[in-house]
């Protein structure tokens, strides 16, 4: 049964929810067949919450469910199922309502409440500013504000691919300027729809 995490910020009550992050590096994954494969055999586990393979960077990127306790060791063990085997892997806990709670004070309180899963990482910008990458999945009924934020102006991320964080792969889906997301703060959009029921906006906002 799919988890939602209900947001109760305006309450002062934020659910402790703690995602565990899982990066691989995949020796041989040279090809859309050999990533579809891992993908596949990471999505029959059921520890994992959610699977992103990076071909151009050899990379896996598993999201663990709460409280599944897989650990690096399990991680390689689903790699080595798939036919495959990880030469180097980095776990990262983090926890889902602290980033909620920080993205919804950006956005003034408006973040839709069916997030399931919400990663942040914050890198300098050549300008000095401050940039803020987030990686949020939710369920595809409650983006649609997000989607209709999204106007017809392309961009980019400013992140080289090696770097930008949280799974994105450039060339996946058009990135869009969406500033109203955040009170007029400079905003990218880009988003992925892995399935019927889910939705994964990836942005970059100016702090």
């Amino acid at each position: 049964m799919k988890k939602t995490l209900i947001l109760l910020a305006g309450l002062g009550l934020v659910p402790a929810v703690t995602a565990r992050e899982i990066v691989l590096t995949v020796e041989g994954l040279v090809c859309a067949f050999c990533a579809n494969g891992i993908a596949a055999t990471a999505q029959r586990d059921p520890a994992i919450a959610d699977v992103v393979v990076d071909l151009d960077n050899a990379l896996a990127r598993f999201v663990v469910k709460p409280n599944a306790g897989l650990t690096a060791d399990g991680a390689k063990k689903i790699i080595a199922r798939a036919g495959y085997e990880a030469s180097a892997v980095t776990v990262t806990d983090q926890s889902t309502a602290a980033n909620v709670f920080e993205l919804t004070a950006l956005a003034g309180g408006k973040l839709p409440s069916a997030v399931t899963s919400a990663y942040l990482v914050r890198q300098p910008g050549a300008d000095g500013r401050e940039r803020l990458f987030a990686r949020i999945t939710l369920e595809r009924t409650h983006a649609a504000a997000w989607l209709q934020a999204a106007t017809g102006e392309s961009a980019a991320f400013t992140a080289t691919p090696a770097d930008m964080p949280l799974g994105w792969t450039p060339g996946s889906a058009p990135v869009r300027r969406a500033d109203a997301l955040f009170g007029g703060r400079p905003t990218l959009l880009a988003l992925d729809q892995p399935d019927d029921h889910t939705t994964v906006l990836y942005l970059e906002v100016m702090i």
